[in-house]
């Protein structure tokens, strides 16, 4: 089954995640749990005491590399609650149905069936990371790979962060810091949609006076009214662009 993520996305899970259910009894019930994908691999061995190792039996790493906590959900008070600790925490969330509270065996399996794929989303993602590195080794442009692997909102954050560096660099025009973060601009600009209009943004960023950086920024508030589907408030930006372009 595919997970469904209420914040983050599967092609780039955090590996921490608040997993919730509702109950099939009560629509307003809300269970949840914590799934955790440890980074670290551990040799339990080393931290158990001699006399206690026969007692362990066969425990290696994998049976620590990921677990959920609590392991069968647990009812907590509401969607706010999750909604609020995940924000402040930067947790993926991720909705796994209806359970019956009733049948505890039955949620456990759900929960362990949920933490693996999650578990394997996580490990896929990390493989590609990996391979992003080895790539980069013979030639090729890593940050290529990586913003393919970005979210939408990611590759905007990533670019406002490359326009606020191309400021920056702006003393050192045709300078090597500019020219490489131009061609970073230009990189990312392939993995977004053209009604973005990156170019535009690039060139107003580049301008010292101060309409070209209010341009600069109101074209990246565009963008990012775009991802967010904000259709409601993008029609009077597009008119303070279009003012803005007829003075510029």
């Amino acid at each position: 089954m595919n997970l469904n993520f209420e914040r983050g996305n599967a092609e780039s899970p955090k590996g921490h995640a608040f997993l919730y259910f509702t109950s099939d009894s009560s629509k307003t019930a809300y269970f949840a749990t914590y799934l955790i994908i440890q980074p670290i691999n551990v040799d339990v061995s080393k931290y158990v005491p001699p006399f206690l190792i026969n007692q362990m039996g066969d425990i290696g790493s994998d049976d620590l590399s990921m677990f959920a906590f609590p392991p069968s959900p647990e009812q907590v008070e509401g969607m706010d609650y999750i909604n609020s600790l995940a924000q402040t925490r930067e947790d993926d969330v991720i909705y796994g149905g209806q359970i019956s509270v009733k049948d505890p065996a039955s949620m456990i399996m759900t929960v362990n069936e949920i933490l693996e794929q999650y578990a394997n989303l996580y490990k896929e993602t990390n493989r590609m990371l990996t391979e992003t590195t080895s790539m980069a080794e013979v030639g090729t442009d890593v940050n290529e790979v990586i913003y393919s692997l970005m979210s939408d909102i990611d590759k905007l954050e990533e670019l406002t962060k490359l326009i606020g560096k191309l400021r920056y660099a702006a003393d050192d025009a045709g300078g090597e810091l500019s020219k490489e973060t131009e061609d970073q601009i230009r990189l990312l600009s392939k993995h977004l949609p053209a009604n973005h209009e990156i170019p535009k943004i690039l060139q107003a960023a580049k301008e010292s006076d101060s309409k070209g950086q209010r341009l600069a920024d109101l074209y990246l508030k565009r963008s990012f009214h775009l991802i967010n589907e904000s259709f409601a408030d993008l029609g009077e930006l597009e008119q303070e662009i279009k003012k803005l372009e007829e003075t510029f």
